[in-house]
């Protein structure tokens, strides 16, 4: 389960940094909400 998890962190993050918003919504559950909590964090 953990190995999924973090598989799962890794392309999400892989497709968000390239801006990919296809990628994003085929990893994502459809029900979440994404927040930009913007670079002062």
């Amino acid at each position: 389960m953990e190995g999924k998890v973090l598989d799962t962190s890794r392309e999400f993050w892989n497709v968000m940094e390239h801006a990919d918003e296809a990628g994003m919504r085929k990893i994502a559950d459809p029900g979440c909400q994404f927040v930009h909590i913007g670079v002062t964090a």
